[in-house]
C-alpha cells in the first residue's frame, strides 16, 4: 500500500501509520517519544514500513493474538497495566482470520492468520534488492542488519502485496537492480527474467511470455503482452517500447495471462514498469555518471524537492550518446545523407562523403513527477514524460544462414546456387557480423515518445479506495532506409508512423480488514495510428535531382477497447481462501488504407494500387478462477485457471479479418519462506490451451494476398522456478524455465522457397496443368508441408539466469563482486523449422561487477557480454559486444 509519513516525531508518525494501514498500535509512551524518525513514503507491506520507523531506536514490534500491533523494548517487555495507544482512534482489531500485517501489507489480502513476527522474519524478495523503495538507503540499513532477503511489494492486482504472496508467477525487479546490471530497457530485461524474449526489429521490439506474445510474421500486429509504463497501457505492434529505463521503482513481469486486470493483449502476460514517485522527505535525489567503451557516456539524475506539507515534485533526467558497435563500410563509398549527395551508379564516389553510424545512441529523456495531497484521504499524481531517443539507422545485417531448395529445383532468383540458398541479400554480407556492407542499415531513426498519465486517489471514511487513472500516449517514428541492400545504392524509403493513445481506468477498492475483499473498475481506451511510406528510384534513367517516385502509401487504423472487471476474495478459513476475478471486454478495429504509385519526371503518371476498407470487432470474456493455502506462516501454495485474449486483425480488401486469439491457462504454484527469511523459492507449473493463433499463412487460391489467419489450437506447458538466498554477506539468485510449446494442425506453404514466377497465379484446378502457354495457374503442391508439431516463434525451450555475489567490508566501505549469467535456448522467428534458415541460435552471456559503496557514493567497474558472445537478437541484428565501463552514483 501507499505509505506517506513525513519526517516527525515517533508518536505522530505511529499515528499516522495506523490511520493509513488501518491497524491499530499501542505502546509505552516513555518509549517512544524520545525518538525522531526519517518517516516513510512510498510503496511498502505494513510490516516494512514499520520496520522503517522504527529503524535506529532498538524497538521492536509484535502482533497479539487479536491483530494489534504492540512497540517497545520485548526483552524487558511493555508494562501491560498502562500501555498509551499513540495510534488509531479505532477501537476494533483486525479480525481472526485475516491477512497477517507482518508476511504482507494489509491491503494485499494475504491468507495467513496472524502470527508475532519480528522484523527481520518479515523479509520477503523475489528477484530484487528492493522492489519499489523511494527510500532506499533505510530499507537497506535495516535488511543489511538482518542480514536477511529484503521484501518485494508488487502491484499487478492493484494493491501492494508481498510477491511470496501474490498468485502469480513474477518476476519483480528493483530500480537499483536495473541500473546496477545496465538493464537499460526492454531489450535486455530477458537477461533476468526467464521465459521472457524480446526479439529486436529494429523500430520495433517483439515481446513474447512463454511463447505468446507478439509474431512479427503474423497479421496487423498487436501485442499479446500488455505493455504498462506508469500505468498507462501500449497495445501497439512493438512500437515505442524503446524507451530507456531511468528513476524506476520498480518493473514487474508477469507470466501467463492477465485477463482480469490488464484484458485486452494479455494473452502471455504484462509487463509493468513504475518509475519513482515524488515524496515529503525533503530535497533528495541522485546522481549518476557513466563512461564506457564505444565513446558511450550517459548522465541520470532526479531530484525530489516537497514545496509544502501537502505538494511535492519530482524531475528526472536521462541523457546517453554512444558510437554504433558496427562499422558501415558503405558509408566509405557513398555516405549519403536525407539530403545527398547521392551515389549514382556508373559514376565515381562523391568527394563529399557522410558517414554515418548506424546503431549509435542519441537520447534525451526527462519526467516530471507532481504530488498533491491536500488531505488524509485524496491525492493527485501526475506524470509527464517527454522521451526522443535517434539513431542513424538500424545496423541490419542480411540473414547469413542457408537453406536447401527442393529436390531438383534451382535457388529463387538472386538467393544462391543450389543446394545452398540464401537470402536476396546476402552477397551484401560483409563476412562479419559488426562490420555492415549494405545500405538496408538505413539512414535515420529517430522516436518520439510523450506519456501523459494523472492518478486520482481518494479514501471514503469506511476504507473505500476509488481510483481514477487517465491517460495520453503520443509515438512517432521517422526513418530512412535504402531501396538495395548492398553499397551499390538506387534510392531511399522514407517512412512515418504516429500512434495517439488515450485511456482511462477508473477502480472502488475495497479495505482488507475482513474475510472478504474485492476490486472493481471499468476501462477504455481510444487508438490512433497513421503510416505513411513512399519510396525514391535513384537508377537510370533517374537521377538524384530527377527521382523516380515509386511509391506512396498512407493507412489509418482506429482501434476501441472496453472493458468492466471485478475481482473478489474470500478468506473461508484461516489457511484457504477463494479468489474469483472477471471481465468483459469489447473492443473495435476499423482500418482504411491506399496506396498510390506516381512517376516523375515527366511524362507523368499515377495509378491507384489498392483502397480498401477493413473492419473487426469482438465481445470476448476473461478472469481466473483461483485457491490460495497457506497452511502454516511463510508457505503460500497456488492454483487457478486464467483466460486472456488478443484481438482480431484486419485483412485488407476482400479477406475477412483474422478471429481473436484467446488463451486457457492452468497453474500451480508454491512460494516458501525458509531459514528464517534467509531462503525463498518461487515454484510453479503450466499447462496452457492456445486458441486461434494470428499467422500470415499462404493461401494457394488467393495467391497475391497476404493475410492473417488462425491456426485452430495449439499446446503450451512448461515449469518456472527461482530460488533466493542471502547469509550474511553472500547471496545468489537462480531461477529457470523449461518451456515445451506444440503447434497444432497447420499446412503452409514454404513461400522463402519460391521460384520467381510463383506467387502470382493461383493453383490449378483439378486436371489443369500449368505449360508455357498457360499462365492462368500455378502448382504449390511440393511447398505445402505440415507444420504441425513444430514449437511456437521465439518460444526457446530451455532459458535460465543466475547472479552471485558477496560483501566484503573494509572499514566504514565495502568492496561486492558480482558475476551475473544469461542463458536462452535456440528459437526459431518462424513456424517454418524444417531447416535453419529462421533459426536463432542459442546463446549464454557472461557479465562481470565489482561495487566499491562509501556511504551515499557508489562506484562500479563493469564488463557486460564478458566472454564476447556473438549471437543473434532477431533476424539479421547482432547483440552487443562485450563492453567496459564505469559507473558512479551518489544519492543526497
Amino acid at each position: 500500500m501507499n505509505f506517506h509519513i513525513p519526517p516527525s516525531d515517533l508518536p505522530t508518525a505511529l499515528v499516522r501509520f495506523s490511520r493509513q494501514a488501518d491497524l491499530q498500535v499501542v505502546s509505552a509512551a516513555d518509549q517512544v517519544s524520545q525518538w525522531m524518525t526519517a518517516g516513510v513514503n512510498g510503496r511498502y507491506t505494513a510490516a516494512r514500513a514499520l520496520a522503517m520507523l522504527l529503524t535506529s531506536t532498538g524497538l521492536e514490534y509484535r502482533i497479539t493474538s487479536t491483530g494489534v500491533v504492540t512497540i517497545g523494548h520485548f526483552s524487558s517487555s511493555i508494562s501491560s497495566a498502562n500501555p498509551e495507544a499513540v495510534a488509531s482512534p479505532r477501537t476494533t482489531s483486525t479480525a481472526a482470520g485475516a491477512p497477517d500485517p507482518t508476511a504482507s501489507d494489509p491491503a494485499a489480502a494475504d491468507p495467513a492468520p496472524p502470527a508475532a513476527a519480528a522484523p527481520d522474519t518479515v523479509a520477503a524478495d523475489a528477484t530484487a534488492p528492493d522492489a519499489a523503495a523511494p527510500d532506499q538507503s533505510t530499507t537497506a540499513q535495516t535488511n543489511a542488519a538482518t542480514g536477511t532477503l529484503q521484501e518485494v511489494v508488487v502491484t499487478a492486482e492493484r494493491r501492494a502485496q508481498d510477491v511470496q504472496t501474490t498468485p502469480i508467477s513474477v518476476v519483480a525487479v528493483s530500480g537499483d537492480q536495473l541500473q546496477a546490471q545496465q538493464i537499460t530497457s526492454v531489450q535486455s530485461l530477458q537477461q533476468i527474467a526467464p521465459n521472457l524474449t524480446v526479439t529486436n526489429g529494429g523500430t520495433t521490439q517483439y515481446v513474447n511470455i512463454r511463447g505468446i506474445g507478439y509474431s512479427p510474421v503474423g497479421g496487423d500486429g498487436q501485442n499479446g503482452i500488455a505493455m504498462v509504463h506508469d500505468g498507462l497501457s501500449n497495445n501497439e505492434d512493438g512500437v515505442g517500447l524503446n524507451t530507456p529505463y531511468f528513476d524506476i521503482a520498480d518493473v514487474e513481469v508477469l507470466r501467463g495471462p492477465q485477463g482480469t486486470f490488464a484484458g485486452v493483449n494479455s494473452t502471455g502476460g504484462a509487463i509493468e514498469v513504475t518509475s519513482q514517485d515524488p515524496n515529503f522527505k525533503g530535497v533528495n535525489g541522485y546522481a549518476t555518471a557513466q563512461v564506457a567503451t564505444y565513446s558511450d557516456t550517459r548522465f541520470q539524475g532526479a531530484v525530489n524537492l516537497p514545496a509544502s506539507d501537502t505538494l511535492a515534485l519530482r524531475l528526472a533526467l536521462n541523457e546517453e550518446t554512444s558510437g554504433s558497435y558496427f562499422y558501415d563500410e558503405g558509408a566509405e563509398l557513398d555516405g549519403p545523407d536525407l539530403g545527398g549527395p547521392h551515389f549514382i551508379p556508373g559514376s565515381a564516389p562523391t568527394s563529399n562523403k557522410t558517414i554515418i553510424d548506424p546503431g549509435n545512441i542519441d537520447n534525451r529523456d526527462a519526467r516530471l513527477g507532481v504530488l498533491w495531497r491536500p488531505t488524509d484521504n485524496f491525492q493527485s499524481l501526475t506524470k509527464i514524460e517527454i522521451d526522443n531517443d535517434d539513431s542513424q539507422g538500424v545496423p541490419m545485417q542480411p540473414d547469413t544462414n542457408s537453406f536447401p531448395p527442393l529436390p531438383g529445383q534451382p535457388c529463387p532468383p538472386g538467393e544462391g546456387t543450389a543446394p545452398v540458398c540464401h537470402n536476396i541479400d546476402y552477397p551484401g554480407y560483409s563476412g562479419s557480423p559488426y562490420v555492415l556492407n549494405n545500405w538496408d542499415t538505413g539512414l535515420l531513426d529517430d522516436q518520439s515518445i510523450d506519456f501523459y498519465g494523472e492518478e486520482l486517489r481518494y479514501t471514503l471514511p469506511g476504507g473505500i479506495v476509488l481510483r481514477s487513472m487517465s491517460g495520453d500516449q503520443e509515438i512517432n517514428v521517422y526513418t530512412n532506409s535504402s531501396s538495395t541492400n548492398d553499397s551499390i545504392n538506387y534510392g531511399y524509403t522514407y517512412g512515418t508512423q504516429t500512434v495517439h493513445t488515450y485511456s482511462e481506468e477508473i477502480n472502488a477498492i475495497s479495505p482488507t480488514t475482513g474475510k472478504f475483499t474485492w476490486i472493481t473498475g471499468a476501462a477504455w481506451a481510444f487508438n490512433r495510428e497513421e503510416f505513411t511510406s513512399f519510396g525514391e528510384d535513384y537508377g537510370p534513367p533517374f537521377t538524384a535531382a530527377a527521382p523516380d517516385i515509386t511509391l506512396w502509401n498512407r493507412e489509418f487504423l482506429w482501434i476501441k477497447t472496453e472493458g468492466v472487471f471485478g475481482q473478489m476474495t474470500w478468506q473461508f478459513t484461516p489457511t484457504l481462501q477463494l479468489l474469483v476475478g472477471v471481465r468483459e471486454n469489447w473492443d473495435q478495429e476499423p482500418s482504411h488504407a491506399g496506396g498510390l504509385v506516381l512517376s516523375l519526371p515527366p511524362p507523368y503518371k499515377s495509378e491507384l494500387t489498392h483502397n480498401s476498407i477493413g473492419w473487426s470487432d469482438s465481445l470476448t470474456p476473461t478472469g481466473k478462477v483461483g485457491l490460495n493455502w497457506t497452511p502454516v506462516q511463510g508457505q503460500f501454495f497456488y492454483a487457478f485457471w486464467a483466460r486472456g485474449y488478443k484481438p482480431g486483425e484486419n485483412n485488407q480488401g476482400s479477406t475477412p479479418p483474422a478471429n481473436k486469439e484467446t488463451t486457457h491457462d492452468y497453474e500451480l504454484g508454491w512460494k516458501g519462506t525458509l531459514a528464517g527469511g534467509h531462503v525463498l523459492t518461487q515454484v510453479g507449473g503450466y499447462y496452457t490451451q492456445y486458441y486461434s493463433m494470428i499467422e500470415t499463412i499462404f493461401d494457394p487460391n488467393n495467391a497475391t494476398s497476404s493475410a492473417g489467419s488462425n491456426i485452430p489450437f495449439s499446446i503450451i506447458k512448461g515449469l518456472e522456478a527461482s530460488m533466493q538466498s542471502r547469509v550474511g554477506g553472500f547471496s545468489f539468485n537462480l531461477s529457470a524455465a523449461l518451456n515445451k510449446s506444440i503447434l497444432g494442425p497447420l499446412i503452409d506453404a514454404e513461400t522463402y522457397k519460391f521460384p520467381s514466377d510463383y506467387g502470382i497465379t493461383n493453383q490449378c484446378a483439378a486436371g489443369e496443368v500449368p505449360n508455357a502457354t498457360n499462365s492462368n495457374c500455378t502448382n504449390y503442391k511440393p511447398y505445402l508441408i505440415s507444420l504441425s508439431g513444430e514449437e511456437l516463434p521465439f518460444a526457446p525451450l530451455f532459458s535460465a539466469n543466475a547472479s552471485i555475489q558477496y560483501t566484503i567490508p573494509v572499514g566504514n566501505m565495502s568492496l561486492t563482486p558480482r558475476a551475473v549469467y544469461a542463458y536462452q535456448d535456440k528459437s526459431y522467428s518462424s513456424l517454418f523449422q524444417s531447416d535453419d534458415y529462421f533459426l536463432l541460435p542459442g546463446h549464454s552471456v557472461w557479465s562481470g561487477y565489482l561495487d566499491w559503496n562509501a556511504g551515499r557514493w557508489t562506484a562500479t567497474l563493469y564488463a557486460t557480454n564478458l566472454a564476447n558472445a556473438v549471437y543473434l537478437n532477431g533476424p539479421g541484428l547482432y547483440s552487443n559486444p562485450r563492453q567496459l565501463g564505469l559507473q558512479v552514483n551518489t544519492t543526497f
